[in-house]
């Protein structure tokens, strides 16, 4: 009898112990609660393995995993939910839905008043002009802000542009003026020095100095010779200048 008794109670705990170790093949997809939609790349949790398992992009997963653990399925911008296998009946050759909640959070009302920035927006405006009409541009007496002068355009001290052809035939007076007037001569004169000088300024010594290698006195005679021989066109730039300077280069060489 004694026997017997020890006989049952191995088998229970043999039975006991399989069904603790039993593991099951689980095949589960991660779905939107509502619509079923696939919810890519979830998160699923085993309490008892104590690891974390991804689905795939479509939310689908496979995993081998006790037939009495636990599982929390969770993802970005859903609540966690926690699913007990033992509750499932697991069948290796279904797959399980696992729906999810989609996470909401409420908010304090906020009140934009757009008429109201819209209003202190146009008030900046209005002073912003205000104050740029307030500005002393040192006009010539002759010229008020706003208004059209009373000189014609092309005779003012101001203006720089070579009379049309046509100016001949329709304004000779002014056509006479701008190439008989001393005024006019002396200020497209002074227009081609002032052009003159500012393509001369794109010649800097960096530029003579990477080009020739030289220093101190050296560099002085150098930029000497440059500013006496080389020629500006109205199209040049600093890279058609620094490839003036190159040939510029190369001459100052020979005539050594």
């Amino acid at each position: 009898m004694k026997k017997i008794c020890l006989l049952v109670v191995f088998l229970i705990c043999v039975c006991a112990l399989s069904a603790q170790t039993r593991q099951v093949w689980l095949h589960g997809k991660v779905v939107t609660q509502g619509d079923k939609r696939n919810i890519p790349l979830a998160q699923v949790a085993s309490f008892k393995k104590m690891n974390v398992f991804a689905a795939d992009s479509a939310g689908e997963f496979k995993v081998i995993l006790d037939a009495t653990d636990s599982i929390k399925v969770f993802a970005l911008g859903f609540e966690a939910r926690t699913f007990y296998l033992d509750s499932l009946h697991i069948d290796p050759d279904l797959m399980y839905l696992f729906p999810l909640k989609a996470a909401s959070y409420q908010i304090q009302q906020v009140d934009v008043n757009s008429n109201k920035h819209y209003m202190d927006y146009q008030d900046k405006l209005k002073m912003m002009r205000s104050k740029q009409m307030e500005m002393d541009l040192m006009l010539p007496a002759d010229i008020e802000l706003g208004r059209r002068p009373d000189v014609p355009v092309d005779i003012l001290p101001t203006y720089r542009k070579n009379p049309p052809v046509l100016a001949a035939f329709f304004q000779p007076a002014n056509v006479i003026y701008y190439y008989t007037s001393k005024t006019e001569k002396q200020k497209r004169k002074m227009m081609k020095l002032l052009k003159y000088e500012k393509q001369r300024q794109m010649m800097t010594i960096e530029m003579l100095s990477e080009v020739s290698g030289f220093k101190g006195t050296e560099l002085d005679e150098f930029i000497m010779y440059c500013n006496a021989h080389i020629k500006f066109s109205e199209m040049d730039t600093p890279l058609s200048i620094k490839y003036k300077v190159v040939d510029l280069f190369e001459e100052y060489k020979k005539d050594e």
